[in-house]
């Protein structure tokens, strides 16, 4: 019996699963806004008194989370939980009642990239 369960054991193969880290909901996100928004003609640059970083997640985060909207008063940039109350995501998907045009201008995201903030925005909004 020994025997058996030692050639048993021996047959047992090493569990190989791909180990890669996973991203995260908010690298997903800050992957989207960083490459479609972070660039310096806009918010880059400061458009619409919003910075954010082509490089830098931490101030992409403290830039949009619970942050205030400059341009329409009582509008939350990013409600943790809440991606229909969150400015950002009115914004993306060229909602009524925004401040000017959608983002990014003169060509709406596509709906994959704006799950990907949706969906990182309804997880709570969690950071670097």
């Amino acid at each position: 019996m020994l025997m058996l369960m030692t050639l048993l054991a021996c047959g047992e193969k090493e569990d190989t699963a791909d180990t890669a880290p996973v991203q995260s909901d908010w690298e997903k996100a800050d992957e989207v806004l960083a490459t479609s928004c972070g660039f310096s003609s806009c918010h880059g640059g400061g458009a619409g008194q919003l910075t954010l970083s082509a490089d830098d997640p931490a101030i992409n985060h403290a830039a949009l989370v619970n942050v205030a909207s400059d341009v329409v008063e009582g509008a939350i940039l990013v409600v943790p939980g809440d991606s229909s109350s969150s400015y950002l995501v009115q914004k993306l998907n060229g909602a009524e009642g925004i401040e000017g045009t959608e983002m990014p201008p003169n060509q709406m995201m596509e709906a994959e990239r704006i799950a990907l903030v949706t969906a990182w925005i309804d997880a709570g909004a969690e950071g670097p």
